[in-house]
């Protein structure tokens, strides 16, 4: 509840910034305007009080004599009107923005532009989840994480620090492992077997949570590392077929230039692969010339002109590109993908 109090105070106070700013803003205007627009009092009286200047105007269909003192006049009238509202007001609201923002909700911050549009417009469509609560949630976990996680990198630093000293007080080849297992011991880098236990996932992807495989943490702002990272469950197929050993060399070595031998042996491993794993409701993969997305199974169009879909349509899970002419199929195989990459070229 209180999050959303401060919401609404949060957009009062920047409607009222907004606009005693554009006051203030109008208000300096109005006042370069009317310096620059003064001529000399003609009355001599007026010279000889101290008016340094004067306008005559018109608005609303009224008119109006504005005289300029310089200096203060000998004798101030009774109702003085300063133009300081404006001005204060402004400096005011923009403290209690200030306040509401980073004192009350200290819990936000600022994210980069690129980074807010790609979670609002590719992450949560879809999700159930509205915006604002995911940020709200994300800036909760900051603040709740952000002094755990300062406090383990200065433990972090700490212990690097400790072995860094016990080596330069080791150095040489020279090295007594026990010794220095039991140093990592007593500074608590190494510690006790801890009794078995469990960890449980909730709300996280089938593929993260319950297929084990390489996680990669890596800077998210180097563009190279993060493809990596997110590439790391993947792997080609034929790549490892044909620059290991799973497939015999005998007259098909891997070294050299691209072997057409051995990359025949590589597509038909590939072919009773497919067979084995995504068995079609009758004949084999190496007869299919084509392949399609249908409505609720793949379509294998074979080299006799039928088409045959998979004998457990569970396995096609979606595809890439046009329905007419894919660029990818996904096949799925005991939670394990298999993405058959249809290059025509």
């Amino acid at each position: 509840m209180e999050a959303y109090v401060l919401d609404w105070v949060n957009l009062l106070l920047r409607w009222a910034h907004v606009i005693v700013g554009i006051a203030w803003i109008g208000a300096s205007f109005y006042f370069v305007s009317l310096d620059n627009s003064l001529t000399p009092a003609k009355d001599p009286k007026d010279t000889a009080k101290g008016v340094g200047g004067e306008q005559w105007g018109v608005h609303g269909g009224g008119f109006y004599h504005h005289q300029k003192y310089p200096v203060s006049p000998a004798q101030l009238p009774d109702h003085l009107h300063w133009s300081m509202w404006e001005s204060y007001s402004t400096w005011l609201t923009g403290m209690g923005l200030f306040t509401v923002l980073y004192l009350f909700n200290a819990g936000s911050f600022l994210v980069d532009k690129s980074l807010y549009d790609f979670v609002n417009e590719e992450v949560i469509p879809g999700t159930g989840v509205k915006s604002d609560d995911f940020w709200r949630g994300f800036a909760g976990l900051l603040e709740e994480m952000s002094p755990r996680n300062a406090a383990l990198l200065r433990r972090r630093d700490e212990l690097q620090a400790k072995i860094d000293e016990w080596h330069r007080h080791n150095p040489g080849p020279a090295f007594d492992a026990g010794n220095y297992q039991t140093f990592l011991r007593e500074i608590g880098y190494l510690v006790a077997e801890r009794p078995a236990f469990v960890v449980s996932t909730a709300n996280v992807d089938e593929e993260i949570a319950r297929i084990a495989g390489p996680q990669l943490v890596v800077p998210v702002n180097n563009a190279r590392y993060a493809l990596n990272a997110a590439n790391a469950r993947w792997g080609s197929l034929y790549d490892a077929l044909y620059g290991t050993d799973a497939i015999p060399e005998d007259g098909a070595p891997r070294s050299g230039k691209y072997n057409p031998e051995r990359g025949a042996k590589v597509i038909a491993f590939v072919r009773d692969f497919l067979d084995k794993y995504f068995p079609l409701a009758e004949g084999a993969h190496r007869d299919v010339v084509k392949y399609l997305p249908g409505a609720v199974n793949l379509e294998a169009h074979t080299k006799a002109g039928k088409v045959i879909g998979l004998k457990d349509p569970h396995g096609f899970r979606g595809f890439q590109g046009q329905g007419s002419s894919p660029s990818a199929i996904l096949l799925v195989h005991h939670g394990l993908h298999v993405e058959l990459h249809i290059d025509r070229t």
